[in-house]
Parts: C-alpha cells; sequence; structure tokens
C-alpha cells in the first residue's frame, strides 16, 4: 500500500501503467525491494548479461553462474499445481499474493515456491523477459526442494573464462540500454 501510495512519480512513461494491486508487487520487486519474488528471464542473453553484470562493475574475478529453470517442471516438483506456469488469475497463485485490502484476514502462504507468468507489469519487465518465482512461507532455496535436479540447472563461467565470456555478451550486442536497467540498483 505504501509502495503504491509512493511510487506514482517514479513510474514514468517507459515503466508502463500499473493497474492491480498485485502488479505493484511484481514491480516492487523488479526495483530492488524485499519480496518474496525472485525474477529470471525467458531470454538466455538477458541471462548471460546480468551473470557479467557485477564483473564489469566491480572487476572482481570471481565465477559467475547463470540458473536455469524449468518453471513448470518446478510447479510440478513444488507446489503440484499440474506441469505449467500460473498466472495470476490461478487461484492457487492467488494464495502466494498479499492482499491489497488492509481489513482482509489473510490465508496462511502456502510453503513451496510457484512459478508465475504475470502480465508485464512494466516495459522494463517486458524488456527483459521476465517471469518469476513467488516463494512461500518455507525458507528454502529452490535448488533445496527434493528433486530440484529435474527443475533447476547451474552453469558455472570460471572466473578465468568471465573477460571473454562478457566480451561475447558485448558482441551479441545485449547492453545495459536493451536490457532497460536503472544503473544505481544492485
Amino acid at each position: 500500500q505504501e509502495f503504491a501510495r509512493r511510487a506514482l512519480p517514479f513510474l514514468d512513461d517507459n515503466t508502463g501503467r500499473l493497474q492491480r494491486p498485485e502488479e505493484y508487487y511484481f514491480a516492487m520487486q523488479h526495483y530492488g525491494m524485499i519480496t518474496r519474488l525472485i525474477d529470471w528471464s525467458e531470454s538466455a542473453a538477458v541471462a548471460a548479461y546480468f551473470a557479467t553484470r557485477g564483473w564489469r562493475r566491480s572487476g572482481r574475478r570471481e565465477q559467475a553462474a547463470i540458473w536455469m529453470l524449468n518453471p513448470a517442471a518446478m510447479n510440478y516438483v513444488t507446489a503440484e499445481v499440474g506441469y505449467r506456469m500460473l498466472t495470476l488469475q490461478h487461484p492457487e497463485a492467488r494464495r502466494y499474493l498479499p492482499s491489497a485490502d488492509p481489513t482482509e484476514q489473510p490465508d496462511p502462504v502456502p510453503e513451496p515456491p510457484v512459478a508465475l507468468a504475470p502480465a508485464s507489469p512494466t516495459n522494463r519487465v517486458a524488456v527483459q523477459r521476465g517471469v518469476f518465482t513467488l516463494h512461500g512461507s518455507l525458507q528454502l532455496g529452490i535448488e533445496e526442494f527434493e528433486h530440484a535436479e529435474t527443475y533447476l540447472r547451474k552453469a558455472v563461467i570460471p572466473a578465468e573464462k568471465l573477460e571473454r565470456f562478457s566480451e561475447d555478451v558485448d558482441l551479441a550486442g545485449i547492453q545495459e540500454s536493451m536490457v532497460g536497467c536503472v544503473t544505481n540498483l544492485v
């Protein structure tokens, strides 16, 4: 509610217009506020850009990684909602989101995470081909659930290969302006 009240001056024409309360929740996460959401990209090129972004800014010589998620498989294994991504209209997905009505008594949040494909609440989410995992009340990483290997993979970029990998991302034309980043956000 506080974000919705104060965000309007910061949402410009490039951000898009937020219509429903849940769209504010997704925008909050995408702009760096703490939520139970993790944003992912359906684009390997965008994932490669973000994997190298920290190195570009700091020059630290540490390995990076790209995590690959099969969201339908994750939903099947962890949330048991079928082999599909959920939309915000799905009743199971609605149980994970905070209510915009402060007088409403919330139901308990389900325990496991669920993968969502919401309508892009902002232009930035659309450009990055953003999708989300919405985490439940269990404080486990998605890699810690049983059978995580069926829906999650980690590709490590060794520190000594990071500079070359970053150059390849540049060569492919993936740049900060393309992915719609705000440069002062981490």
